[in-house]
């Protein structure tokens, strides 16, 4: 049992501070009381997309709108921004249109490439384990399609893994472990792909330890 009190989480008597990603992550303790914290995916359309070849707009109250057209993200989804100037780092999507999406980041100006990335991934600045993954569809897949999840390596594709694959044809939940965990260093990320051509809502719960 464990409640969440300004920032903190309260195990018993004890108190541990949260990981700071976002206030709005799940933080729980497994039965070895390694720190479990989880990050949330969810979407109408491919998982990832690419940023527009447009500019960053100022939305005001420390929002940032960011282009990215069809990208299919609902609000209260994490996302991972990659290869921009400015932006890299992974957020909480607060608002979205059909071709842009808000996130909490003080604005800077930039432009994109329309090669920039926003895709479902996990990335932290420090060490941790990938322990696993839930994934829920409103209706079961009815395309051939694989999802995969990948350990994108923060040493070089070299060190780039496929973990996890499937063929979502028929499939609407997804519940995976690892056993053991998958040991990843500060930087790596953690990707998950799929194409849902027939659009389904889709949410990923990413499963990581300290």
């Amino acid at each position: 049992m464990f409640k969440r009190i300004l920032g903190m989480v309260m195990v018993g008597a004890l108190f541990f501070c949260a990981p700071s990603w976002s206030e709005e992550q799940a933080v729980v303790y497994d039965t070895n009381h390694d720190v479990e914290t989880l990050f949330f995916f969810e979407g109408a359309a491919k998982m990832g997309n690419v940023l527009a070849a447009a500019a960053a707009v100022d939305a005001g109250s420390g929002l940032t709108t960011i282009p990215s057209t069809g990208h299919g993200f609902l609000a209260g989804s994490y996302v991972t921004l990659g290869a921009t100037d400015s932006y890299d780092g992974t957020y909480e999507i607060i608002a979205v249109a059909a071709n842009t999406f808000n996130i909490y980041k003080t604005f800077v100006a930039e432009t994109f490439a329309g090669t920039d990335t926003a895709k479902c991934s996990v990335a932290t600045n420090k060490a941790y384990k990938f322990k696993g993954f839930e994934l829920h569809l409103d209706i079961a897949s009815a395309t051939s399609e694989t999802l995969t999840v990948t350990k994108d390596a923060e040493e070089g594709t070299a060190f780039d893994v496929l973990l996890y694959s499937i063929d979502m044809d028929g499939y609407k939940d997804i519940v995976y472990r690892f056993d053991p965990p998958v040991l990843c260093e500060a930087g790596d990320k953690i990707v998950f792909e799929w194409t849902n051509t027939d659009t389904r809502t889709f949410g990923v719960t990413a499963i990581i330890g300290r």
